[in-house]
Order: C-alpha cells, then structure tokens, then sequence
C-alpha cells in the first residue's frame, strides 16, 4: 500500500469544516442536553467524543468550534434556561487543576509570546475548563456516575463494532468527517483501526482506560448492569486488539492489575511502598536508568519503546532548557524528538517544571479522592465504583508513558478527573439514604 494513503489527512486549524451528518447529530445531542434529566446530559458528550472526528469544527473570527465543545456550551446554556445552581463544594483538587491549567496557560504564552500563543492557551483552557467543571456542575449523586458508566459501556461497545468493521474492510468510515485517513493504516502487516479517534493508538488506549467502569457494573444485582457490563468489557478488548498497537495493550494489561487489586485492596498502599523500593534498587542495580525498560516493549511488533526511553532520557538531560517555560521545540533532542509520546514530558515542554509538578500533584490528588470516597462508602457496590474510577486514573497514568493525548482523549482527560473531583461528596450524600 502506497505510504501516502497511509497518513492522516490533516486539516489547518481556522477552517470551518462541517459535514451535515455531524452537524446533525450535534444539534440533536444539543437538543438533547438542554431537555432530558440531569442524570443523562453527558451522554451526548460521550456520542459525540466517540463519533465525530476532531477536525469537525466551526470557527467564528480566530477561535475554533469543535463539536465537543459546541455540545458543552449547550451544558452551561442550559444551566441558565433551567436555573440549575452554580453551586459545589469547592476541593483542594479545584484549586490545584485551576492552578495547572493557567500555568500552563501562562509559561507557554510567556515563552513564545505571540497571538497565536495566545489563541492556543485560549483554546486549551476553554476545553479544560468547560468539561470539568460541568462534571462539577452536575455530578451530585453516584446514580449519575452509574449512569455515566453504563453510557461508556455501550460506547465502547458501538465503537468496537465500527472498528471491527474497518479492520473487515480496511476502510474507515469515519474518514467522512476528515481528520482519519479512508484507509486503513498498517505497521508490520498489523491493520490499525482507530474509529473517529486522532490515532489508532487513542482507539485502543480510550477502550483499556474506561474498560474497569464495565467491571464495576457486574457488582450490581440488576441483570441490565450486568449485561452493560458484559458488552463493555467486550467492546474495550476489541478496541485495543483492533488498534493493534503495543500501548493499549500494556495500558489493557494495567486495568486487568487494576481490577485484580481489587481483592487485595489492603495491600495497595504495601504494594505501592515496595514497587518504588524496587524500581529504585533497578536503578542502581541496571546498567541503564530504569526507564530502559520502556525501550524493550514490542508486544505486537514495529513499536517504538526506544524513542519512548530516548525522550524521557533526553528530557531529564536537558533539563535546564524547559525548566522555567518549557522549550518551542524537542527536535534538536535527537532523531525524531520533536514526537513528543509521553503526557507528562509534554506538560514540561509546553508549561516547564511548575507545571509538570502541579500535573502530578492534580493525579495525586485524584488517587487521594478515590481514597476518600472508598472509606465513606455505605456498600461495597459504592466502594467498587471508587475503586473502579481508581483503576481509570491508573490506567490513564500507564498509558502517558506511551501517548500524549490529543483530540477528543483530551476530553475524557479532564471528564476523569471531574468525576474524580465529585466523587467523595456524591458517595457521602448515598449515606443517609442506606440508613434510612
């Protein structure tokens, strides 16, 4: 197959790029926002995420309207029309990802200090902003996580289908929408799917990380929960095995941990002091730093574990370089640098260290609210939504080490970690309702 039918087929950002299906469905998932019940609104942000490529997009004067972000402005419109309260308990989580993100905002305009700068932070605010704090809006009860939950399921489901399909076919469908090539890409004879998604390797990243939502769901007596559960877990599989891509897999091979845990729950905080301990002792003890290690992954075959170790090598050498602002370029890093496939590195070269430490310090404190919302839990039904919303966060964390997210992964980022931010006050407001 030629090389160039093989690439995405980018557009240039300032363009309106709109094809009637997608405007339809997102007028639809809109309409549906502003009318149905608070426990089903993010609902059409699910669709839409998962079936609308990113290029779609109108743009009025410099900025750029995806299709996601024109369905969580109908969130905030509705909250006027309906008069929902502006009101939630404000966390040490709020406080410390409004603090990351308006550095990073900050260091990346201050660095290259132009108007394109500008627009861009404007933008990645705009996005982070808009989706977690509408989670924070709207997330009071754990019915709604379970709803939300149930929706993952059978999107991961209907995704799967789709990439099933194309890897059938070697034609992605999604391709009408522009943003994803017609044909589908291939590395060592592998077919790789990736539906709507930037990459093959979002496709099967987004079905390992929301995978253990679908676990959590067996736990219910319900046999509708059950049979979410079964069609979920399924759909995340296929999507990571359609990607054929050696991330997800790893990122798969993490939630399937996650969920294990779960029987040995008491230990994690042992387990968590002698994996450190471990790594450390490699360390000193490989010839190589242990990061290496990163460089021997192949699972499915032409992946490039030694550029995921360079970068992170190259990263800590040049240290100097992207501490205070981050740096324009990784280029000069060395061969094929400027790639830069790994979330927490980029949080340095775009922001520098303050914003790489606030990053961390933002899932440090996500893993803390699943602590909390484990030890208020009435049931163990409510523990194993914590546990499982854990699991995510956890995943998430594997998978950095691989992909820097971009496109609508973006968006489910920040979604996690609403839901992780709502989640101790809406288990908290289950307890007077299990006594009663």
């Amino acid at each position: 197959m030629p090389e160039d039918l093989r690439q995405i087929q980018w557009r240039e950002y300032g363009e309106t790029v709109l094809h009637p299906v997608a405007v339809a469905l997102t007028l639809v998932m809109i309409a549906w926002v502003l009318v149905t019940d608070k426990r089903y609104i993010f609902l059409g942000l699910l669709i839409i995420g998962a079936a609308i490529t990113h290029v779609q997009r109108l743009v009025i004067g410099s900025y750029d309207f995806t299709m996601i972000r024109l369905l969580l402005l109908g969130v905030y419109l509705r909250v006027f029309l309906r008069s929902d309260t502006w009101r939630f308990p404000w966390t040490r989580m709020d406080t410390l990802y409004v603090l990351y993100v308006v550095t990073m905002s900050i260091a990346y305009i201050a660095l290259r200090q132009s108007s394109a700068a500008v627009i861009n932070r404007l933008g990645f605010a705009f996005d982070a902003f808009l989706a977690f704090f509408a989670v924070r809006l709207y997330f009071r009860r754990v019915e709604q996580v379970r709803v939300l939950m149930r929706g993952f399921a059978v999107v991961l489901f209907l995704v799967a289908i789709t990439m099933t399909i194309e890897q059938l076919t070697q034609y992605n469908m999604f391709s009408i929408f522009g943003g994803v090539s017609a044909i589908t890409g291939v590395r060592e004879g592998n077919l790789r799917a990736q539906g709507a998604f930037s990459h093959a390797i979002l496709a099967g990243t987004f079905g390992a990380v929301f995978l253990p939502l679908c676990w959590a769901l067996r736990d219910r007596l319900s046999l509708t929960d059950r049979k979410f559960a079964g069609i979920g877990i399924a759909g995340g599989i296929v999507m990571v095995l359609a990607s054929s891509s050696s991330g997800p897999v790893l990122s798969l091979l993490a939630a399937v941990f996650g969920i294990v845990m779960w029987h040995y729950r008491q230990y994690t905080r042992l387990l968590l002091r002698w994996s450190v301990a471990g790594l450390v002792a490699l360390h000193f003890y490989m010839q190589a730093p242990v990061w290496h290690l990163i460089s021997r992954v192949d699972i499915v075959g032409g992946s490039t574990g030694w550029h995921r170790y360079n970068l992170i090598e190259q990263s800590i050498r040049n240290f100097r370089e992207w501490a205070l602002f981050g740096v324009h370029t990784t280029g000069h890093w060395g061969w094929g640098l400027n790639d830069v496939t790994n979330m927490f590195v980029v949080q340095g070269v775009n922001g520098g260290f303050l914003t790489l430490v606030l990053f961390l310090l933002v899932i440090r404190c996500g893993f803390r609210h699943v602590g909390a919302a484990m030890r208020s839990s009435p049931s163990t039904a409510h523990e194993k939504i914590s546990w499982a919303w854990g699991v995510v966060l956890f995943v998430h964390c594997v998978s950095f080490f691989g992909v820097s997210y971009f496109g609508q992964m973006n968006f489910f980022w920040y979604l996690t970690l609403g839901v992780l931010c709502a989640l101790p006050q809406a288990i908290e407001r289950e307890i007077p309702d299990e006594v009663s």
